[in-house]
């Protein structure tokens, strides 16, 4: 399988996101912990050779560093219109070490084609959401997942209108 960063105006979103946790993981477990498992998540999805149709009820279970098993989602993303078929990978840390904080995760959304008789995952957006005691902090996570999910429908919309824009050439990769 191919999974290929979204790029747009010579950036990609998640590919920033990735690298912002990353950073923040040198001083805090809680980002450690995430980027970590965001990173085993991805490279299990690069391993499968195709994803099943229905996503709907579909878990990856990897291994933590202290042994135990844990289980992410791969959900398919209500649609606007039938025919697109969005997803997004979840991966849930479910302890922090902030005391306000009940839990929290990191999603990345997706959508997938079939190019060269290859599957190819193409990423789009990525955030981070949280559950606090905060409700005005839950309120803001909960309208950026929203725009995350809007701006992932209409990049797959421009997608299917235009791939040569996304696909990538050559040695681009």
């Amino acid at each position: 399988m191919i999974i290929q960063f979204l790029y747009e105006d010579g950036r990609s979103q998640v590919h920033d996101f990735l690298q912002s946790i990353r950073f923040q993981a040198e001083a805090d477990s809680d980002y450690a912990h995430t980027f970590e498992g965001m990173m085993k998540v991805i490279a299990h999805l690069h391993q499968m050779k195709w994803l099943p149709y229905n996503l709907k009820n579909y878990w990856i279970s990897l291994k933590t560093t202290n042994g135990y098993k844990k289980f992410h989602p791969l959900q398919s993303i209500p649609s606007p219109s039938y025919h697109l078929k969005l997803y997004e990978i979840r991966y849930n840390h479910i302890y922090s070490t902030d005391p306000r904080t009940l839990h929290w995760g990191a999603r990345i959304f997706f959508f997938r084609e079939r190019i060269n008789k290859q599957q190819v995952l193409f990423l789009t957006r990525a955030l981070m959401v949280y559950d606090t005691l905060d409700l005005e902090l839950n309120r803001k996570s909960e309208e950026l997942y929203e725009v995350c999910r809007q701006l992932s429908f209409e990049i797959y919309i421009d997608f299917l209108e235009n791939p040569s824009k996304y696909l990538l050439r050559g040695n681009d990769s």
